[in-house]
């Protein structure tokens, strides 16, 4: 007789369908995908996208939905309480809790106090901070969380947890952070989107003494949108830059559009507000670079998407995809190094068509060699099998 598949509960401020929370929601996305066939997923999360107050249309609020071919409830604000999260959570059938979020309090803390309180039975739990203990995230509102760790240190709030990060570099953040042990985190990146169609190869159309760059993204400080804007001041050339993305912060978009205008007239500047995940890909293809001087990511989803799509891309050194040009694939330059930024994208509007077709070819090669590294796979499943067990 065969093992019944293991049920695993993903607590989440964001899932499909909505699309303006960027990473984190393809991140489960691309988990599902992957593994559904192995795993039972069970999802509890907001009937609302970031940002937004109407619920999803084609969704049943404050009860389970089966999409996406799994199970989800979609909560409503006003059962965003402590005892409805909890009857939720005690009477939702489950092996192990993944939590997608650590400052969440809805879908993250309030659980968390339940089991302290013991209103909850205890489960194995695995924690994705997705980004939230580097450095600069933690900046955002930063009296606010100095004082909301100091409470959870006291109460030993995360004591029960496993932690997943992407990078040997998010580990050792949380490890300052948290002094949590090291054989309680796993480092596994996130998994890539489950191809079902063949890749075809980009072809280039890049014309020397032009370059359309992209950039797709939150606006939010930490995604810099500010230093790209900035960056572009010593370009010479013909230079459009497009912008795609909520208005997750409405002071810094109003700032980014200040620096707009005092560009110089060979930059023309739009902005065409969110894209829906299903039509980056289509996006992406329409510009020579993905222009993305992020200030911190754990991961980039982004950043895979534009070399999957054959986009090369133009990076700063703080995410996981470094050595690019090595790759033929693009550049990850050093944040501070404003110098080496504009002598890329100089040569960038320098460039001719065959020489940009080598980048997009090296920019799919990066993206078709992490999609069949089926390792990323096999250790995601074992982390939730291990604690099931």
């Amino acid at each position: 007789m065969k093992n019944p598949k293991i049920t695993v509960l993903i607590l989440t401020p964001y899932f499909l369908p909505g699309y303006k929370a960027g990473g984190p929601i393809q991140s489960l996305r691309n988990l599902i995908s992957h593994l559904s066939n192995r795993i039972n997923f069970k999802i509890i999360t907001p009937d609302h996208d970031l940002g937004e107050k109407k619920a999803y249309s084609g969704i049943t609020s404050d009860r389970w939905n089966r999409v996406y071919g799994v199970d989800v409830f979609y909560l409503s604000d006003k059962n965003m309480t402590l005892p409805k999260i909890g009857h939720l959570i005690k009477n939702t059938n489950h092996d192990v809790r993944y939590y997608n979020s650590f400052f969440y309090p809805y879908l993250t803390i309030y659980p968390l106090l339940l089991e302290k309180m013991r209103r909850i039975p205890r489960m194995p739990s695995i924690l994705a901070p997705r980004g939230e203990m580097a450095p600069r995230a933690l900046q955002l509102n930063k009296s606010k969380k100095k004082i909301f760790l100091g409470v959870a240190r006291l109460l030993n709030l995360y004591s029960n947890l496993n932690w997943q990060v992407s990078s040997k570099h998010e580990k050792e953040q949380l490890r300052k952070i948290l002094s949590v042990n090291s054989n309680r985190i796993e480092i596994i990146p996130n998994l890539p989107p489950k191809l079902d169609f063949d890749v075809k190869p980009r072809k280039s159309s890049k014309e020397s003494g032009k370059v359309r760059l992209v950039f797709i993204s939150r606006i939010a400080p930490i995604k810099n949108l500010s230093g790209a804007l900035t960056l572009l001041k010593k370009v010479r050339g013909q230079v459009t830059f497009d912008i795609y993305g909520p208005k997750e912060d409405r002071t810094y978009f109003d700032l980014c559009m200040r620096l707009k205008k005092e560009l110089p007239n060979n930059i023309l500047i739009n902005y065409h507000g969110p894209v829906s995940h299903d039509q980056v890909a289509t996006v992406l293809q329409q510009y020579d670079f993905l222009f993305f001087p992020s200030k911190d990511e754990n991961f980039g989803h982004i950043i895979l998407e534009a070399f999957l799509s054959g986009t090369p891309v133009i990076i700063s050194d703080r995410t996981p995809w470094l050595e690019l040009d090595k790759y033929q694939a693009g550049w990850a330059i050093e944040l501070e190094d404003r110098q080496r930024f504009a002598e890329v994208l100089n040569y960038c509007v320098k460039m001719n068509t065959s020489e940009h077709q080598k980048l997009c070819e090296g920019a799919m090669n990066v993206a078709l060699n992490y999609l069949n590294d089926g390792r990323i796979v096999e250790k995601t499943f074992e982390m939730f099998a291990r604690l099931a067990r």
